[in-house]
C-alpha cells in the first residue's frame, strides 16, 4: 500500500476503481480510446509529359560497316549467339527425328 500512497492512487473498493490523482486515469477499468486512422488527403503532383525518344535503328537499317562485331553492343551479340544455338539444336532434333523414324519404321 505504500506504493499506492506514494504515487497518489486513490482506491475505491465499492466502485472497484483505482484512480491516479495526477492524470485521472482509472487503473482498474482502463478505457482505451479508439483511434480511426485517416490519411491526410494530398493531391499528387501532375504527371510530367513523356519524352518520346527517337526509335533505335533496326538491324536491317544498319549499314554493313556498322555491323562489325567490335562495334555491336554485347547484348546484341549474345542474343544472336543464343538464337544460332537454338536454331542449331532444332536442326539436330529434326535430323535425329528422321533417323529414328527410318530406324523404327514398320
Amino acid at each position: 500500500m505504500s506504493f499506492l500512497s506514494s504515487e497518489h492512487v486513490m482506491i475505491d473498493p465499492h466502485e472497484c476503481t483505482a484512480i491516479v490523482d495526477s492524470s485521472g486515469f482509472d487503473i482498474m477499468n482502463p478505457k482505451v480510446p479508439v483511434y480511426t486512422w485517416a490519411p491526410d488527403r494530398v493531391t499528387p503532383p501532375p504527371t510530367p509529359p513523356k519524352q518520346h525518344l527517337a526509335p533505335l535503328p533496326s538491324l536491317e537499317d544498319t549499314p554493313a560497316a556498322g555491323l562489325k562485331s567490335c562495334e555491336l553492343p554485347r547484348a546484341i551479340i549474345v542474343a544472336a549467339h543464343q538464337q544460332l544455338k537454338s536454331l542449331n539444336l532444332v536442326e539436330k532434333l529434326r535430323r535425329h527425328n528422321t533417323e529414328i523414324k527410318v530406324k523404327f519404321a514398320d
